[in-house]
């Protein structure tokens, strides 16, 4: 029996729809099948794409109806529902924004997804239903897809870098993918260098793939120390290797600047309560945080981590009787806010730790970025 050829009806996407409120007493939780021809608009394309807006429009005119021609926005006021996919890289749940129309969520999410609709309303406090302005509080900002390309490397002042990611394998966490908050880190490290790395001893937390710290590397901070959780250190060594020809060299156009005299990597897990005496000894003059802030139960442990390694260096300044200034280290984060909990609890923190947070004007330094994007400038 020879094999069925696939047709433009065949099912691309699946997606479980969970309403919550239900929205009828029957089921709270839908299955719906996106087909080729839903999406090509009669055309034949080669490459499928599905965008937040795609799968919105789809979504209501499953919820709502089942004449296909139905207009969704009419249906239903997005303003008034909060749409998030499940994410399995961080096993929680990302909100969308629906009018996105440039990411292709099958690359992001693959071909089945589940998908929480929420009620603005149910969100709120029954004293406050009545508030319409409320709804702003309760929606976190938040983007899909990428914003910065990345082709496998970053050019800092003509000299490209080589990063290696492995997002798509199975039971990768996101250390092993490049993320936006990392490139904008680069990029800032890049147009503002004696501003931040030149000449200082630098500490990256949640290293990642390493694209930020071997940035600052190339830009001629004095020594680099990469930290992140064991199963991230064999490919954050590999791009360490791979990279030393250019991190030896230096990219630098500061004359005088000389090259980055060592560039390492090191565990720091968050959960532990003593830190790594290797941190400790290194006596970071900068410590870089790109976008470690996506999900609430991480905010709390960063956070103290970070503090333990101020005090850390303040006993140490104190004991060896050096200048006050000398322990002034200058943390720099890029962040990307998703969710109200975190955002609160992050901020919270930050001016605990902090008597001084910038929030840096990248526009007036050439850098385009999304809005839920931020790189913040802190000091004790």
């Amino acid at each position: 029996m020879a094999a069925q050829l696939p047709t433009l009806d065949d099912v691309v996407l699946l997606a479980v729809l969970e309403w919550d409120p239900p929205i009828d007493t029957n089921d709270s939780v839908r299955r719906l099948r996106i087909r080729r021809r839903d999406l090509s608009e009669g055309v034949v394309q080669r490459i499928i794409v599905c965008s937040p807006r795609d799968l919105w429009r789809r979504l209501l005119i499953a919820s709502t109806t089942n004449d296909a021609t139905a207009d969704p926005d009419s249906a239903l006021d997005q303003d008034s529902v909060r749409m998030e996919i499940f994410d399995v890289t961080t096993s929680d749940y990302i909100e969308i924004n629906v009018q996105d129309t440039s990411c292709n969520l099958l690359e992001r999410f693959g071909s089945r997804l589940r998908v929480r609709l929420t009620s603005i309303q149910s969100l709120l406090n029954p004293s406050d239903k009545t508030n319409t302005n409320a709804t702003t509080d309760i929606k976190p900002l938040a983007i899909t897809g990428r914003f910065y390309p990345f082709d496998g490397g970053i050019t800092i002042h003509g000299h490209r870098l080589d990063i290696a990611q492995h997002p798509a394998e199975q039971g990768a966490g996101t250390g092993v993918t490049v993320w936006d908050g990392a490139v904008l880190m680069a990029r800032y490290l890049e147009v503002c260098p004696t501003a931040t790395v030149q000449g200082k001893r630098v500490l990256e937390m949640g290293a990642g793939c390493g694209i930020a710290g071997l940035t600052a590397a190339c830009l001629s901070a004095s020594a680099v120390l990469l930290t992140d959780l064991p199963y991230v250190l064999p490919l954050l060594q590999s791009n360490i290797d791979r990279n030393r020809h250019i991190v030896q060299h230096g990219t630098t156009t500061t004359a005088g600047a000389e090259a980055c005299q060592s560039v390492e990597c090191c565990e720091c897990d968050w959960y532990q309560q003593r830190l790594n005496p290797k941190i400790v000894a290194y006596r970071p003059q900068v410590i870089i945080v790109a976008d470690c802030v996506w999900i609430h139960s991480l905010v709390e442990p960063l956070l103290r981590t970070l503090q333990g390694l101020l005090m850390a260096q303040q006993q140490l300044q104190q004991e060896s009787r050096a200048p006050a200034d000398s322990n002034n280290v200058h943390v720099i984060f890029s962040y990307q806010r998703r969710g109200k909990a975190a955002h609160e609890t992050f901020w919270k923190g930050l001016e605990r730790l902090f008597s001084s947070i910038e929030t840096v004007d990248t526009a007036a330094v050439g850098l385009e970025k999304p809005d839920v994007l931020q790189v913040l400038s802190c000091r004790r």
